[in-house]
């Protein structure tokens, strides 16, 4: 029990710190771990709390976003393989320069794992290419899930991240200029099958759903015989990573489609993480991890490192701390008094060789003399040394004597 509660203990401390959060609401933050840990099959307290530390050294702010953003982390974990250290600042990442932000971590985190469970590609691929495809919409309003769902694709497709972001923003950039300038805007208006007026509209409410609507043309143009490069070179989308990643999407028309349809599903119900996290909490492992979860939660609901139980521990802790300490002070206070008195003697020992030395002479009697009341001064500032060096030793060991006492009274109320 207490390793359980001095391991909480160490680790809300550590969040308080890269998150910036103490006092009562880093207190609060500590039970919300506990309770959501007991909550969530197959996550763990001590998981949640690591995960909610790399959030604070990533940048994201708030208790509650911090909270969501260790949730979807360690779920995510259950669901997926090769999530580690990387992809969490991936995730982080995308996040920040998505239309999204860290309160809606927990619905971004869901629309993975069901993206993750329904196409040919992993969760880590899905966070690393949208990262790239949101650098590159920034400007369009383009949905945090509607990247996730066009990362898929791409990614199940075989396309590298930096060519989904260059294609896909080059494409968008078409769209818009022929909305402003009218650049191209009859190619555009057929491959879309929207009037001009549809076309501003809806580029403005749904950009994603125009450049799927862009895809299904070009697919159109491919199914009845047309020549699609001829299109591109047109649009200037023929270049090297363009044309192919774009003829890529076109073709599978449906893939790209039902990957946003499902991003954008999954966005509002939020529940894919949670079926993973149960469907994983089935497996031997997870349970004996639940069931020391469960007991670890059992001691931090009643005691999570600030009540009388970590306390006690710490006042005895510090009680050592300081008989340890009174212990040294005292050898040291000794040993000052063994070193005024080896110096005593040695005056001692020089004092009776200098009168035996001066009665040999008695025209050295004055000198005697001198050397004598020299010799009591020297005395009497030795002997107030070992008065204060003394008075020290036995304030040490009343001290000592103190902290025993007062140690002892902490164990026996603990």
């Amino acid at each position: 029990a207490f390793n359980t509660i001095r391991e909480f203990d160490k680790q809300l401390i550590a969040v308080g710190k890269t998150a910036d959060i103490s006092g009562k609401e880093l207190n609060d933050f500590g039970e919300d771990v506990i309770n959501l840990g007991l909550k969530l099959k197959g996550v763990s307290i001590q998981g949640l709390l690591e995960s909610s530390e790399v959030a604070g050294q990533l940048g994201i702010k708030g208790s509650e976003n911090i909270l969501k953003f260790s949730k979807s982390i360690e779920l995510l974990k259950l669901s997926a393989k090769g999530i580690g250290e990387e992809s969490v600042a991936d995730f982080a990442k995308f996040i920040e320069v998505s239309s999204d932000s860290a309160k809606n971590a927990d619905r971004l985190g869901s629309v993975i794992t069901e993206l993750g469970n329904n196409f040919a590609t992993t969760e880590k691929e899905i966070i690393s290419s949208a990262t790239e495809i949101a650098k590159g919409t920034q400007l369009y309003d383009v949905s945090a899930q509607a990247v996730l769902g066009l990362a898929a694709a791409t990614s199940s497709l075989g396309v590298q991240d930096q060519a989904a972001r260059t294609s896909i923003r080059k494409t968008f950039g078409v769209l818009q200029q022929a909305i402003f300038t009218g650049k191209n805007l009859d190619r555009v208006l057929q491959l879309t099958n929207l009037t001009q007026k549809e076309l501003s509209e809806q580029f403005k409410k749904d950009s994603t759903g125009v450049f799927l609507k862009f895809l299904k043309g070009l697919k159109d143009i491919n199914d009845t015989g047309g020549n699609t490069s001829v299109v591109m070179q047109e649009l200037q989308l023929a270049g090297d990573r363009i044309a192919p990643t774009i003829t890529s999407l076109a073709e599978k028309y449906e893939l790209t489609a039902d990957a946003v349809a499902r991003a954008n599903k999954e966005y509002i119900e939020n529940t894919a993480a949670l079926r993973e996290a149960e469907a994983a909490s089935k497996s031997l492992d997870s349970q004996i991890g639940d069931l020391g979860d469960s007991w670890d939660g059992l001691v931090l609901s009643i005691e999570n490192g600030q009540g009388s139980i970590a306390n006690s521990f710490k006042s005895m802790i510090s009680g050592a701390t300081s008989l340890l300490n009174s212990f040294r002070d005292l050898e040291t206070a000794q040993d000052k008094v063994f070193e005024l008195t080896g110096e005593e003697n040695k005056m001692n020992e020089l004092f009776l060789k200098y009168v035996f030395t001066a009665g040999l002479y008695s025209t050295e009697a004055d000198k005697l003399i001198a050397k004598q009341k020299e010799f009591n001064l020297l005395t009497q500032d030795l002997e107030d040394q070992k008065i204060v060096a003394y008075k020290d030793a036995i304030s040490v060991l009343n001290h000592s004597l103190d902290t025993n006492i007062d140690m002892s009274e902490n164990m026996v109320t603990l």
